[in-house]
């Protein structure tokens, strides 16, 4: 494993948590309308974009959709990933993105707490 990918695990917000339940991942996406692909990059592009996207505090997959979601908006600079400064119909999209990014990471620490509470 190259050193750079070790580096970007160990600092990576996202690690060691798990999935989100089935029934869960379903709802979330479902509410916001989202599909699941599949995208083969190269993989020195998936590491430049995980390290972008850990100096945004989010994981890569998130960030990549803020990409595609500001290219196809009309952003392609991306300079603003989470702002408001995104035409309407996007900032409306990127706030309930953001929602659930913060819901899922307050239900990580909710549950790294109560791990940590039954030790």
């Amino acid at each position: 494993m190259p050193k750079s990918s070790k580096k970007i695990k160990e600092s990576d917000p996202m690690r060691g948590s798990k999935a989100a339940p089935k029934g869960l991942s379903e709802a979330i996406d479902q509410s916001l309308g989202l599909q699941m692909i599949s995208i083969r990059l190269p993989a020195a592009v998936i590491e430049q974009l995980k390290i972008k996207a850990s100096s945004q505090g989010i994981g890569y997959q998130p960030y990549i959709r803020q990409l595609l979601t500001n290219h196809v908006n009309g952003n392609a600079e991306g300079s603003q990933l989470w702002g408001a400064a995104e035409s309407s119909s996007g900032s409306d999209l990127d706030a309930r993105f953001a929602s659930i990014e913060e819901q899922l990471r307050e239900l990580r620490a909710d549950r790294a707490s109560a791990k940590k509470a039954r030790r």
